[in-house]
């Protein structure tokens, strides 16, 4: 298992932005999964995929993040007497969708032109044109930090919701995937063209985690921020896309700070002009209090507290 020390993160988030973190660890063995909680030395680990929904703070992370790139590989199976396909859970999903366009695969059409691996887009419930990855998935293998020991749910166990699901716990790392490839459709190259054609032509290029805000019922973020006059709007190294309202691009050098000031300003000006609320899509990771970071260790109890208590 290949383990960096004091890494920067910039390499691993879409974004390009963020610090250092203690160690990160690329598991590439089902062995590898349970060294991680004794590698950690007691300190918070984060999970992390392909980094293309999250947003890390600058400044250090005393924590071991486990990056799932290394975790890869796609295979033909069987399930429950139908042609299904099983991923580990670090396989990127532009390489789901070349597998796809060569077995000529039905439904995954979608996946084209989103970053990320197939972990990340279980647990965030990645989706795209009306279609979920929730409609697809069979079977979901996790493995759990705090018990070292791995278990699979199957498709009735599974509970989606839109971009997040809750049968992930805290501190499990979602090992495999098995999704339904009992469907062909001869013309799924044609529409996995298409749709790139048209993320290419609508999207920007520059570094970011796609759509930062989720979008109010019946509301495109996209076209709110437009209305309220915001695109090409910029603070230090962020911009908000000339191209596409909802994207906060990174010109260059663009930092954490940059970001979230300009990330206020967007929701302040739609909440003044179109009395509406825009939550972040993206993982805002400021540091490991956040719940993203599995605690190998009990936070220690307020000394103050304790004293109030005995009184």
């Amino acid at each position: 298992m290949q383990i960096l020390n004091h890494a920067d993160l910039k390499p691993y988030n879409t974004y390009r932005i963020g610090g250092t973190v203690w160690k990160m660890a690329f598991p590439e063995t089902r062995e590898d999964f349970v060294e991680l909680t004794k590698l950690a030395e007691g300190k918070p680990i984060m999970i992390q995929g392909g980094g293309a929904n999250m947003v890390f703070n600058d400044g250090l992370f005393d924590a071991l993040f486990v990056n799932t790139t290394k975790w890869r590989g796609i295979s033909a199976v069987e399930h429950e007497g139908k042609a299904a396909i099983a991923l580990k859970g670090g396989t990127y999903l532009p390489e789901l969708v070349a597998y796809v366009r060569q077995q000529q695969l039905a439904n995954y059409d979608f996946l084209a032109g989103i970053p990320g691996t197939i972990g990340g887009a279980v647990f965030m419930n990645a989706g795209a044109w009306r279609h979920y990855i929730e409609q697809d998935v069979l079977e979901v293998e996790l493995f759990d930090l705090k018990s070292n020991t791995f278990r699979t749910l199957k498709k009735d166990q599974l509970t989606f919701g839109y971009r997040h699901q809750t049968f992930v716990a805290p501190g499990e790392i979602v090992v495999s995937t098995v999704l339904d490839a009992s469907q062909l459709d001869p013309e799924v190259g044609d529409k996995i063209l298409d749709i790139l054609k048209t993320r290419l032509s609508k999207h920007p290029h520059e570094p970011s985690c796609g759509s930062f805000f989720k979008n109010p019922p019946g509301n495109p973020c996209g076209q709110l921020i437009e209305d309220c006059g915001l695109k090409g709007k910029q603070i230090g190294g962020i911009q908000v896309s000339p191209k596409h309202g909802n994207f906060l691009v990174n010109t260059g050098g663009g930092t954490f700070k940059d970001l979230m000031t300009l990330a206020k300003l967007v929701q302040d000006e739609v909440r003044t002009q179109k009395h509406l609320e825009l939550e972040p899509e993206v993982w805002i990771i400021e540091d490991t209090k956040h719940p993203r970071f599995y605690q190998t260790l009990p936070r220690q109890p307020n000394p103050s507290l304790i004293a109030m208590d005995a009184i």
